[in-house]
């Protein structure tokens, strides 16, 4: 994982702040907040069968927020709400139900082909509230980009 952050409509969401207690924050539409991740893949020898976004969600919710593809040239110390990089196509995946202090899993197979760099958007669909460990979170719980190869 290269980078992660939250950002929101706010002004005090946009000034460059840290992840408090290690958690992507509250992805949620009220306030707006969304949150980014950004992956390099390196040492892939074959095809790519499946790849999963793994986050370990704090705070569940009964309508979780969609999953799309960025831009990736964005960095966690400059990325503000006017500032954002585009989405790139139409949402990946859309969480349903997440479950609290549990792994939830995207399929980001037809995104992640092979070696590169990944960048995703976390946006709600909801006031749910959906809060999930960042890369400053515990390493057992940290997001994970789970990539299957085969011959």
């Amino acid at each position: 994982m290269k980078a992660d952050k939250r950002i929101g409509a706010q002004a005090f969401l946009t000034a460059g702040l840290g992840f408090a207690g290690g958690t992507l924050g509250t992805i949620d539409t009220q306030p707006s907040a969304e949150s980014y991740l950004r992956f390099t893949v390196t040492g892939l020898t074959g095809s790519v069968t499946s790849a999963k976004l793994r986050l370990f969600v704090t705070n569940g919710a009964t309508n979780g927020p969609l999953l799309y593809a960025t831009q990736t040239g964005w960095a966690e110390t400059t990325i503000t709400w006017n500032a954002r990089p585009a989405i790139v196509g139409s949402a990946i995946a859309n969480a349903t139900t997440v479950p609290v202090n549990a792994w939830y899993e995207f399929n980001v197979s037809a995104l992640v082909t092979g070696n590169g760099t990944y960048s995703l958007l976390l946006r709600p669909e909801s006031s749910d509230g959906v809060v999930a460990t960042s890369r400053q979170g515990t390493a057992a719980n940290r997001p994970q980009l789970v990539i299957t190869t085969g011959p």
